[in-house]
């Protein structure tokens, strides 16, 4: 018998170890096809409204209502009554005291940390998603 060398060896034992189907199926380790993007597009958009809404529902009104996001789904929020109208700040009518100042900052910086939870939530939840989708095709 003619003594093959090692690495000729290694590929028959890999080949007979392991059975490769050709019968027209997708291999489970392959990345998604094009016509799979969609759905999980729909999927992935799907799980990011579902956690915003959860997210709405759940939270605590802070004491002052955040910005609303400016784009839609999200109408902008009614004007409270009890917060005061800010339209042009060089208006010499409107005193705007330091006090003022620092209550928006506050409420900027409060929205601004709430955005970040809701995002890392839906990142989470997202990367979640895509994990048990790569895990379940193998």
């Amino acid at each position: 018998m003619i003594e093959r060398p090692k690495h000729e060896q290694f590929r028959k034992d890999r080949r007979s170890k392991h059975k490769r189907v050709h019968d027209g199926h997708q291999n489970p380790h392959s990345h998604p096809t094009q016509a799979n993007l969609p759905a999980l597009r729909k999927q992935i958009l799907r799980i990011a409204s579902e956690t915003f809404d959860e997210m709405d529902d759940d939270s605590e009104p802070p004491q002052s209502p955040p910005p609303a996001p400016c784009t839609p789904p999200y109408p902008p929020p009614p004007p409270e009554e009890d917060e005061p109208k800010i339209t042009n700040l060089e208006q010499p009518d409107q005193n705007i005291t330091s006090q003022d100042i620092v209550d928006m900052t506050n409420n900027l910086h409060h929205a601004l940390k709430e955005s970040h939870n809701k995002l890392e939530s839906l990142f989470q939840k997202t990367t979640t998603v895509l994990v048990t989708q790569h895990s379940t095709r193998r």
